[in-house]
């Protein structure tokens, strides 16, 4: 087995040398500063108000593209769906859940889905998905997992770097717990 002094805390995973059989689990990258006009929204009274969606459902889009995560601002749009449901763009919404899912263990997701109204859950197809994947991870079943997340619409294609940021996710959940972890044991 590896070490604990060989276990490597980095900014990005890196995976043993074939001629191993562990690898070594690394941390993720720190999420960015959200821009200055939405920082000044998050602050005030108006963040709440129907006129504040658009501007949040372009930072989702933002994050998406640049694989960042704002879970404040995720949860102001998520309390704007619940107060205005009709205003609820399911794909959008889809993305603040995988956005949410990849940030796990920290319950984000958790927390949204007691946020967003169960109608606007069940009515998309793909967000029932995520939230049915988010209990599958929180019973540890992660081939049921991973064969929602990669059943069409895929989870990767709704929010692109879903899988990567998952392994990382998991991988640094599994670094708080074991020093050194079988490949054998990951491939499963």
């Amino acid at each position: 087995p590896i070490s604990a002094a060989r276990c490597l805390i980095q900014s990005s995973l890196r995976l043993s040398p074939p001629n191993r059989r562990h690898m070594d689990i690394a941390a993720s990258p720190p999420s960015q500063a959200r821009p200055a006009e939405l920082d000044t929204l998050l602050s005030s009274p108006d963040q709440y108000t129907p006129e504040a969606i658009a501007p949040l459902e372009a930072y989702v889009a933002q994050q998406v593209q640049g694989k960042q995560y704002d879970a404040a601002a995720n949860k102001a749009l998520a309390k704007l769906y619940q107060f205005t449901p009709s205003r609820c763009q399911d794909a959008v919404l889809a993305q603040v859940l995988a956005k949410a899912l990849c940030a796990r263990p920290a319950g984000d997701g958790y927390n949204l889905l007691y946020i967003v109204p169960e109608a606007l859950i069940e009515r998309s197809p793909l967000c029932k998905r995520l939230a049915e994947a988010d209990a599958l991870l929180e019973a540890s079943k992660f081939d049921e997992f991973w064969k929602s997340a990669r059943a069409e619409p895929s989870f990767e294609s709704t929010c692109p770097g879903f899988e990567g940021q998952m392994r990382r996710g998991l991988l640094d959940l599994l670094s708080e717990t074991f020093q050194a972890v079988p490949l054998d044991l990951l491939s499963t």
